[in-house]
């Protein structure tokens, strides 16, 4: 009924730390046992005290409790002089439902490359004797770049990796995809990604691609989706991924999800599967507020292009200041209908921290989309009509969960 209670217990630690910079990762929540309820570990290496800790609390019903014997094989979160870097992946590698770790790390001060894989059993860690083709994080002094990424790219549900990289700076790049095998946890060159996800310009990595599944087959598709607003050029190429390479669709997406000005990549797009259909929308989402204009329009996207819908967003997720882009709400199923819903979820802090001016409603999804089946008409002049009702509703009855080897396929992209 859109009620909260109190749970009766709390977290084991934070997740975020307000510094006097900004907001970093101080721990992780996540099922990391596999038993389909969300786990806590700090994960942290703090250099500056000498300390770790790296404790999974298994989490239940009746709260979070710690496991001495059940501890990472290291951190995802790193302090060095009073900063916290990301140096860590904790994320299912083989398939098997269990997220696997590796520090993903090289260091640049000294060449050291930290990249052996270590399997998540369900009560602890254990090394494969294997380590991933290159680092997801590089850390030079107290700066932390991304420099690669590790997600299943063909559509086999195994992870797999690619440094994703065009470094402007050098002229150099690396657009190399390396697909994982399972079990062994080994990974072998395939083919090459039609451009960067990430770009190096004037030694910071900015935001420059998405890899989404487009027209629901299960596989990844590629595009920049970049404005470059410095030319008001757009970056809209569309690539279809076939599990060995990618193919140009013929068409482009219908706007950007990144806008490049001044050194900075702001998100300004969404690019998701909104209705679990297994094809993807796209909504600019974006309101200018020094011009007071903005683009709210949803596209329908199909193994063929995209159509505009007929209607808007409710509202932006991104708000274009002359100070930079800010995202101001959430689009997320709130009510377990399978439709996405808006919720505002922006505050304005004073100073000692007082939130005032604060939007926080709900709008949720009036119906089904309008692509969505009404009726069927057979050979014989025969028609048949089509309801939908929320898997919340009571005329259906819940599965049992689907166990591995059998997996989804389909994904979010998150903005």
């Amino acid at each position: 009924d859109g009620s909260f209670a109190d749970a009766g217990y709390s977290l084991p630690g934070p997740l975020y730390q307000v510094t006097a910079q900004n907001v970093v990762r101080t721990g992780t929540l996540q099922d990391i046992n596999g038993d389909g309820i969300l786990d806590f570990s700090k994960a942290l290496r703090n250099e500056d005290s000498g300390q770790s800790d790296f404790t999974v609390y298994l989490g239940s019903a009746q709260g979070f409790t710690a496991q001495p014997g059940y501890q990472l094989p290291g951190q995802l979160f790193w302090q060095i002089n009073g900063q916290t870097l990301d140096s860590g992946i904790l994320q299912d590698l083989n398939g098997d439902g269990l997220p696997d770790y590796s520090r993903a790390t090289v260091l640049a001060a000294t060449g050291e490359q930290i990249l052996e894989i270590y399997k998540n059993t369900g009560s602890g860690f254990v090394s494969t004797g294997t380590s991933l083709p290159g680092p997801v994080y590089t850390i030079s002094g107290t700066t932390e770049l991304e420099t690669g990424l590790v997600r299943d790219i063909n559509g086999d549900g195994i992870a797999d990796y690619s440094p994703a990289t065009v470094n402007a700076d050098n002229g150099q790049s690396d657009l190399k995809v390396y697909l994982g095998q399972t079990p062994d946890f080994t990974y072998s060159y395939a083919f090459d990604l039609p451009g960067q996800m990430l770009w190096q310009v004037n030694g910071q990595i900015l935001d420059s691609g998405v890899l989404v599944d487009v027209n629901g087959d299960g596989i990844a598709d590629y595009s920049r989706a970049t404005r470059l607003e410095s030319t008001g050029e757009q970056l809209l190429d569309l690539y279809l991924g076939t599990g060995n390479g990618f193919v140009d669709a013929g068409y482009d997406l219908p706007g950007p999800t990144y806008s490049i000005l001044n050194n900075v990549s702001y998100t300004q797009g969404l690019l998701t599967n909104w209705n679990q259909d297994g094809t993807t929308r796209y909504s600019r989402a974006t309101e200018w507020v020094g011009s007071g204009t903005s683009d709210l329009t949803v596209y329908l996207g199909s193994g063929t292009g995209f159509v505009a819908a007929g209607y808007d967003l409710p509202k932006a997720m991104f708000r274009v200041l002359d100070t930079g882009t800010y995202a101001n709400a959430v689009y997320q199923d709130i009510n377990g209908d399978g439709l996405t819903d808006f919720v505002d979820s922006v505050c304005v802090m004073q100073a000692g921290g007082v939130l005032t001016n604060c939007s926080l409603g709900v709008s949720l999804a009036a119906g089904p989309f309008s692509d969505l089946l009404s009726t069927i008409t057979n050979g014989f002049d025969g028609s048949t009509e089509i309801s939908y009702a929320p898997l919340t509703s009571d005329i259906y009855t819940a599965a049992s969960g689907v166990q591995y080897p059998m997996r989804e396929a389909s994904g979010a992209y998150i903005a």
